[in-house]
């Protein structure tokens, strides 16, 4: 029951995708059913204000696009180098942080209209010393109070979201993220035309502007409430809505909100880490915090250099990405309430994955011959649909959200909190850019993308946390499994440190009370089964080469022991006696590790000598002969890994391929298992979708339980045969020793990799939630049909065949 009512109230939350959903009044979230809303005429007053609040706004995004045109020009008459000016591209993030702390404060002590005041100030100031400026120092101050202005200025969205109604509140709080794309349109349009200079004393026009409108704005009525000026109050809210709206039934709601939650000046910001509030919290901080990991601000601050380095025209650039972020935002804007939060984000994280890791493919065909002239076309694509796909959804509704799911009492706290961490991350990306796209272009933009991708996994599963929460966990033990196994070793790190986190999360899982425990203890288990993911690598070190293949696939029939076992025996026991199941593998593990050899090589790697052959003849045998192999084990710690790949695996291709063959050598024939799975897979699920297709058909929607039943089966036998275990037999040997734990850890991100996807897929069948544009199951089964197929050609392509 308090897992239903924790997912209802996550979905009101999130704005599940309703026709006209606006989502909830969070002035009242202790019960999550909503007040019918008070008249959602718009009047003329309600409109003027909202243009006043949000037209400080297209400031904050002329400053975020202002250090890209701006770059070549103050580098060059003040003489800055790389880093001096990636200071002062970034300081502003550093002065958000700042007015990020302090607005929630100052809105929650001056009022909503004071905090807009000094955020122009400070902003408007800023300018005129960057006009002025003669020197690094006064750039970096001027940057740094914008920065400051913009960081209290995050705080518009809560206002405009306290003079509307309900139901209009979604759109009219999405015109800040409007007028923040109007502005950095604007300064791509016209930056590369005028100098640095008078591009500032443009930016300085917007703030002016708000100054002097705010004085004709009334004061947000929920504040006015909430610090006890009740005349005040209603005559605000009376002005928003018209002379001759009934206003009695909303200022009700409003004071019975703030009753409710015992609203008063002497709320304590530790409140908002209560338990009641930290599902809201995840919400809040995780959005922006993927946003900004993503990349955005970096992207956005230095997106002239990235042009010039793609060898594409720096204004023909800018001036296809400001043409194209307007009517995107625009779209986003009209459908956010039609359409729902969810979705638009799904789609937007989704898009940006996507355009992303094309941009990545090419920086990577730069210096290959036939490929690198695709770099400029494919570099413009990219970025010009990463631009549309982040403001459809991403650069704005976090902030709708932000604006709608805390309470009043703790709505300015947790507005900067949620304000500070983009302004922290934002920093971090804009600061580290430039010495990032130095190390790898290529590299950048597929960890962008990889981020946007597990941003895609966090939007579809904010509403079900126990079911994906493992992966989280697996994450986090993937990272962290190659460093650990290099350190203390593949014995200790890969599986004794696994066991004792599954293990625990196991027991508590068993004895938990409530679905706090029950998240942490699927998380423990999920860090475990990251760290042991490292096991292939450790049978591939210690068995011989020509049984390599075979040894390694016994981690995939344990795999599937494991989860065939959970399917027999889970419908006839309780959920906490089949948690106590699972803990018995892992307690036999802990027992019998203490009786088996570390690693020869990882031995040999730490110069452990004695050990190391103490350890190989253990494995061998007391009268086999070790020295060839001790010596060959030397010398491949700079092997290359497809020499030693191919030496281990393909070898044994052209031994017999009859049903009679050794286990050996079907191992060796890696590439056609590989695609036979991949094409078997390819049909079976084909089959699946047909049949759904099936459905509602005369004479034909009979055979659709016989070909799901068919398809499924035949799509697992064919991921069995190869797709399921033959990948990490080939992650275990392709990667050299020097290589296998440390420097990139290639087997870290391979399992990484894994884990996002294997979410990712767990999404397509999860109510079909990721195919809303198929709205049926045969649209799910066809995609994943169409991966298959992809799959076969990568693996014909790119697999070593024999």
């Amino acid at each position: 029951m308090e897992r239903q009512n924790l997912e209802e109230g996550l979905q009101a939350t999130l704005l599940e995708s309703k026709p006209n959903g606006t989502g909830i009044d969070c002035s009242n979230t202790q019960s999550l059913s909503l007040p019918p809303p008070s008249s959602s005429s718009v009047t003329g007053v309600l409109v003027f204000s909202t243009l006043v609040a949000v037209c400080g706004y297209s400031c904050y995004g002329f400053a975020v696009g202002y250090s890209s045109p701006a770059e070549s020009g103050i580098m060059e008459e003040l003489g800055l180098s790389v880093a001096a000016y990636s200071v002062f591209g970034s300081i502003m993030t550093v002065g958000g942080m700042l007015g990020a702390i302090l607005s929630g404060r100052i809105a929650d002590i001056l009022g909503r209209k004071l905090a807009m005041l000094f955020s122009e100030i400070f902003c408007t100031l800023g300018w005129f010393a960057i006009v002025f400026a003669k020197d690094v120092l006064w750039l970096d101050l001027g940057r740094l109070s914008i920065g400051f202005g913009v960081g209290l200025i995050s705080y518009v969205p809560v206002y405009i979201a306290e003079i509307t109604p309900r139901d209009l509140r979604g759109v009219f709080t999405a015109f800040t993220q409007l007028m923040n794309t109007f502005g950095f349109s604007l300064v791509f349009f016209i930056g590369n035309d005028i100098s640095w200079r008078t591009l500032a004393l443009v930016g300085a026009t917007p703030c002016l502007l708000q100054i002097v409108t705010l004085f004709f704005i009334p004061e947000s009525p929920r504040w006015l409430a909430k610090v006890g000026r009740e005349k005040e109050f209603e005559t605000a809210l009376q002005r928003l809505r018209g002379e001759i709206a009934d206003i009695s039934q909303e200022a009700a709601d409003i004071r019975e909100n703030l009753e409710n939650f015992h609203q008063g000046s002497g709320t304590r910001s530790l409140e908002l880490f209560q338990r009641r509030y930290i599902n809201f919290l995840i919400i809040g901080v995780g959005l922006v915090f993927l946003q900004q990991l993503a990349g955005v601000s970096g992207m956005t601050y230095y997106a002239d250099s990235i042009f010039e380095k793609a060898g594409v025209s720096t204004s023909l650039g800018s001036t296809l990405v400001a043409i194209a972020a307007i009517p995107a935002t625009v779209v986003g804007v009209l459908l956010m309430d039609k359409a729902g939060r969810k979705p638009l984000l799904l789609i937007s994280a989704a898009g940006m994955c996507i355009c992303l890791f094309l941009i990545g493919l090419a920086f990577c065909f730069q210096g290959i011959p036939h490929l690198e002239h695709l770099t400029p076309i494919l570099v413009l694509i990219g970025l010009l649909g990463n631009t549309l796909a982040n403001s459809v959804g991403m650069s704005g509704i976090p902030w709708v959200i932000m604006s709608e799911i805390f309470p009043m009492n703790v709505k300015a706290t947790g507005g900067s909190l949620v304000t500070f961490v983009c302004w922290s991350c934002s920093w971090v990306m804009t600061y580290t850019f430039n010495f990032m796209m130095e190390w790898s272009s290529a590299g950048t933009f597929f960890m962008f993308s990889g981020v946007n991708l597990a941003n895609v996994i966090f939007i579809a599963k904010m509403y079900s946390v126990f079911g994906s929460i493992m992966t989280v966990g697996g994450m986090l033990g993937a990272i962290l499994s190659g460093r650990i196994a290099d350190i203390l070793g593949r014995r200790l790190a890969a599986m004794l440190f696994s066991e004792i986190f599954c293990t625990l999360g196991w027991f508590a899982i068993v004895f938990a009370k409530d679905v706090l425990w029950l998240d942490l203890r699927r998380l423990s288990i999920g860090f475990g089964v990251g760290l042991i993911s490292y096991v292939p690598v450790y049978i591939a070190e210690i068995t011989p080469r020509d049984l390599r293949g075979v040894f390694t696939a016994f981690t995939q029939l344990m795999n599937t022991f494991g989860f065939s076992l959970v399917f027999f025996i889970g419908n006839d026991i309780s959920w906490h006696t089949l948690a106590l199941v699972g803990s018995i593998p892992c307690l036999l593990q802990i027992v019998t590790l203490f009786f088996i050899p570390e690693s020869p090589r990882w031995l040999a790697k730490v110069g452990r000598e004695k050990e190391f052959e103490t350890a190989l003849q253990r494995l061998r045998g007391e009268i086999a002969d070790i020295s060839q192999e001790a010596a060959d084990i030397r010398q491949l710690a700079g092997v290359s890994g497809m020499t030693c790949y191919a030496d281990s695996i393909f070898e044994k291709a052209g031994v017999s391929t009859s049903l009679g063959s050794t286990l050996v050598a079907i191992a060796a024939v890696v590439t056609r298992l590989l695609v036979i799975s991949a094409a078997g897979m390819c049909i079976f699920l084909f089959l699946i979708g047909l049949a759904f297709c099936f459905q509602g058909i005369p004479h034909l929607e009979d055979l659709t339980p016989i070909l799901v039943l068919i398809g499924i089966l035949g799509n697992t036998l064919a991921n069995s045969v190869g797709m399921s275990g033959i990948p990490w037999v080939i992650m275990s040997e392709i990667f050299p020793m020097n290589v296998k734990a440390t420097g990139g850890r290639p087997g870290d991100l391979c399992l990484l990799v894994m884990l996002l996807g294997y979410d990712l897929h767990f999404q397509l069948y999860d109510g079909m939630e990721l195919c809303r544009i198929y709205h049926t199951a045969a649209g799910t089964f066809f995609i994943s049909s169409g991966v298959n197929l992809a799959n076969v050609i990568f693996i014909a392509k790119m697999v070593p065949g024999d």
